[in-house]
């Protein structure tokens, strides 16, 4: 095969594969159009029952697209204004001087607070996976790696506990108890609204502030794929932005009130769908092969790049034994 035939042969083959693509379309199309439907009438049905008494009102509606400038809006299309993102929301809650409801605390304050308690939980897991690494490998360079993070964790939960008191003071003894036999710095409770189910939280009278909360929490879930995207050298980055959705909707479940069943239960369903795909992505990986991508310190770009030096040398191997 001279180079000629061989340009010949690719440009065959890619025409052919282009042609069966095009020819499936019709095929995929009506799939989706049949699934649609079937989804659709699940909906309405579920929708129909639990919340019967909305639907007279639900079916006044206008199903009509209206237009927005030059634009036409379908009365369907979510609304990507709904929830703001985490920063949005902390320089509303900063710039912010009024008391919160509860007691005489400044809701500027109350940012920090909540802020700094999802910063602490996040450099716990963090924490948590670096002593896993070390104890699996046995490196000393991963065990003086520990020090640093543990120290600067140390001090974050000293000082959130200091404003800790101001804002939950009927915590205090829980936080007392769990002192009298500290756990592992990185296993600490904070003690934070999310961590009490709802009948709790209103007994401390924690329900203004679990809403603070929630909304914080909420405004991750714009915030954290953007951070998986712009960190996706780092590590896996398919199952790390499977594996903080989920955990950020596990940490929006218990946050929900009680008289909102639905929500709680939308927000665990949620977190499963998040674990399957992280699931699947990790048995898929290892079917084909790349279980190196499944190591803490895996590196996306760097396997990329050595694949396509693999398939850059293969090439010109087999033109040069062509020759």
């Amino acid at each position: 095969m001279n180079l000629g035939h061989r340009q010949d042969t690719l440009i065959a083959r890619h025409g052919d594969w282009n042609h069966t693509k095009t020819s499936k379309i019709v095929f995929d199309l009506a799939e989706d159009i049949e699934d649609a439907k079937t989804k659709y009438t699940e909906k309405r049905n579920h929708l129909s029952i639990s919340y019967s008494e909305n639907v007279p009102q639900w079916q006044g509606l206008s199903r009509t697209p209206s237009k927005l400038g030059k634009e036409a809006v379908s009365v369907y299309k979510h609304d990507t204004t709904k929830v703001p993102s985490q920063k949005a929301i902390y320089e509303k809650m900063l710039n912010d001087q009024q008391n919160f409801k509860s007691s005489m605390v400044p809701k500027s304050k109350i940012a920090r607070f909540l802020d700094s308690a999802i910063k602490i939980q996040e450099n716990q897991r963090k924490l948590a996976n670096l002593i896993k690494d070390t104890s699996e490998h046995e490196l000393q360079s991963r065990k003086t790696e520990i020090e640093k993070p543990t120290t600067k964790l140390r001090t974050q939960i000293v000082e959130f506990r200091k404003v800790q008191t101001q804002i939950m003071p009927k915590v205090g003894d829980r936080v007392a108890a769990q002192a009298l036999k500290p756990p592992a710095l990185q296993l600490e409770c904070l003690y934070i609204p999310s961590d009490f189910d709802a009948a709790a939280r209103k007994k401390l009278g924690l329900d203004e502030l679990a809403a603070e909360e929630a909304i914080w929490r909420e405004g991750r879930l714009d915030l954290e794929p953007r951070q998986v995207h712009q960190n996706d050298r780092r590590r896996d980055g398919c199952l790390g932005n499977f594996l903080k959705m989920e955990l950020v909707w596990l940490e929006l479940a218990p946050l929900q009130p009680l008289d909102r069943p639905g929500a709680a239960a939308y927000a665990r369903q949620k977190a499963a769908m998040y674990q399957r795909r992280a699931s699947e992505a990790y048995t898929r990986l290892k079917e084909l092969g790349y279980e190196s991508l499944l190591r803490r310190d895996a590196n996306l770009l760097e396997f990329v790049e050595q694949e396509r030096k693999k398939q850059a040398d293969f090439i010109r191997s087999s033109v040069a034994a062509l020759e």
